[in-house]
């Protein structure tokens, strides 16, 4: 218990950010269905999210070692909720997909700053149960985001900017907590030399973002239940659906 609240702010804004972050994805699907873009459209929406997300485990290490935790943190927010803001500002799927390489940022930027501060202030001995209540955390708000879409009217600015304000809120815990944030670590060279190739450098950003990888329904779900005259309000079942298989898949 003790161990839990010393990390409650850091994980109510893990909570607050995949509420944001985790909706944002079958929301684009339902709002690229509703403004008629094409299925090849929408998938670049979700193939953008993870060029940034690629973008962002390499430069998130680089950025926290120059400026810190805290403020790597809300610089990576900021671009976030600036993604968000922007989509119904400017309704064409290439700009939507340039806005979600900024939520990709976002995502992989925030975690790296999260789970290195998790690590810099565990101990071996209560390392096991700080990224066990962690990943429970990380997967139940992530559950939660997908129940969202129920209540998200696709392109609607009231949807995307509820989405942003939940991405704002994230900065609130971390940046009011009294937490003593982790010295500043080395920011690692251009070309991380434990990597002894480049094929196997890659291939370790690859197996890094595995767990955003390994969960297609969340962005073919709301197609799925389009295309199966379903309504929208009940299109989350579909993005749910990998979230429950998950406990399955990891025991084989």
């Amino acid at each position: 218990m003790r161990l839990l609240i010393s990390f409650a702010a850091l994980f109510l804004s893990v909570v607050l950010l995949q509420l944001s972050t985790g909706g944002v994805g079958p929301l684009d699907a339902l709002s690229g269905l509703a403004l008629d873009f094409t299925t090849a459209q929408i998938g670049l929406l979700g193939s953008a999210h993870f060029v940034g997300f690629f973008i962002g485990c390499w430069f998130a290490p680089r950025l926290m070692g120059t400026i810190g935790h805290s403020r790597a943190f809300a610089a990576f927010t900021a671009a976030g909720a600036i993604g968000l803001l922007a989509h119904m500002l400017v309704i064409d799927p290439y700009a939507w997909a340039l806005m979600r390489v900024a939520s990709g940022l976002c995502v992989a930027g925030c975690y790296t700053v999260i789970e290195a501060w998790l690590q810099a202030k565990v101990t071996n001995e209560t390392r096991g149960r700080a990224m066990g209540i962690y990943r429970v955390v990380d997967m139940g708000a992530s559950l939660a985001a997908q129940l969202l879409i129920s209540v998200l009217a696709p392109a609607s600015y009231v949807s995307y900017n509820l989405l942003a304000l939940l991405c704002c809120a994230a900065l609130l815990p971390l940046t009011l907590s009294r937490l003593r944030e982790p010295e500043t670590p080395e920011a690692p060279p251009a070309y991380a030399p434990c990597c002894s190739s480049p094929a196997r450098h890659w291939r370790q950003r690859a197996c890094w973002s595995r767990r955003s990888l390994a969960r297609p329904s969340v962005w073919s779900g709301p197609s799925m239940a389009n295309r199966s005259a379903l309504p929208w309000t009940r299109s989350q079942a579909f993005s749910q659906s990998s979230f429950w298989a998950g406990p399955w898949r990891n025991t084989r």
